[in-house]
C-alpha cells in the first residue's frame, strides 16, 4: 500500500514515514510518575541522614567474616 502526503495509511498513522510510537506517549510526566521521583528522592535522603547504609554494610561484612570462618576455620 503506497502512502501519500494526503492520505494516511494503516503503517504510518501520520502519513509520514518512520518510527513511531503508538500509543503515542505524553509529553509531559504524570501524576504517578511525580511521586515515584519524590518517593525514591526521600528514600535515598533518609537513608543519607541515617546510619542505615553503614549498619548494612558492616553487617554484612560480619556475616561474610562469620560464614568463611564457619567452613574455612570450623567456628561454632
Amino acid at each position: 500500500m503506497s502512502v501519500d502526503k494526503g492520505e494516511k495509511g494503516a503503517s504510518h498513522p501520520d502519513g509520514v514515514p518512520g518510527k513511531y510510537e503508538y500509543p503515542a506517549l505524553d509529553a509531559e510526566p504524570g501524576y504517578w510518575a511525580e511521586k515515584w521521583a519524590e518517593f525514591k528522592w526521600r528514600l535515598a535522603m533518609s537513608w543519607r541522614e541515617s546510619y542505615v547504609i553503614e549498619v548494612l554494610c558492616l553487617n554484612m561484612a560480619l556475616w561474610i567474616i562469620f560464614i568463611i570462618g564457619h567452613h574455612l576455620f570450623g567456628w561454632r
